[in-house]
């Protein structure tokens, strides 16, 4: 399988596992955006999305959740501090119940995007076919809406 193909099979992979869980009309695969050779987005209210993007040149893919609204980010920030304050080891709680080691979380401003991310390592692309590496993609994207869904509805 070349990169092409491994990079191409798993985005198609993944967007016809999104519409499967979700609605269908809401999940789209983007072309070179934002720094990201391509991204899987599944589109929620408020301006605000779960996405996979892939960046080959830095040898990663983002898993996480991003919105565009500044008071979702700002329910979110302050759901955290409620909590700890600590981001990553809220979401490995998340995992753990899945049944995934924990990972750490980035929260960053990305204009226009406030973006929560787990980063993993894609070495080459034909790394996109691992199972381990589809299925704790699923979860960590399960696990974000465990967390930020109640944000994204409320505000």
């Amino acid at each position: 399988m070349t990169a092409v193909d491994a990079t191409a099979a798993f985005r198609e992979w993944l967007a016809a596992e999104l519409r499967r869980e979700g609605d269908e009309a809401a999940v789209s695969v983007l072309g070179a955006m934002a720094g990201a050779d391509w991204t899987v987005r599944h589109c929620v209210t408020n301006r605000s999305y779960y996405e996979v993007r892939f960046r080959e040149a830095a040898g990663e893919l983002e898993v996480g959740f991003g919105t565009e609204h500044r008071m979702v980010n700002e329910g979110i920030e302050e759901w955290v501090l409620e909590n700890g304050g600590d981001l990553s080891e809220l979401l490995g709680d998340e995992l753990c119940e899945l049944g995934v080691e924990p990972e750490p979380m980035e929260h960053f401003w990305d204009r226009p995007t406030f973006r929560y991310v787990v980063r993993a390592r894609v070495d080459v692309p034909e790394a996109l076919a691992s199972d381990t590496l589809r299925r704790r993609t699923l979860a960590i994207l399960r696990a974000c809406r465990i967390l930020f869904q109640d944000a994204v509805e409320e505000a």
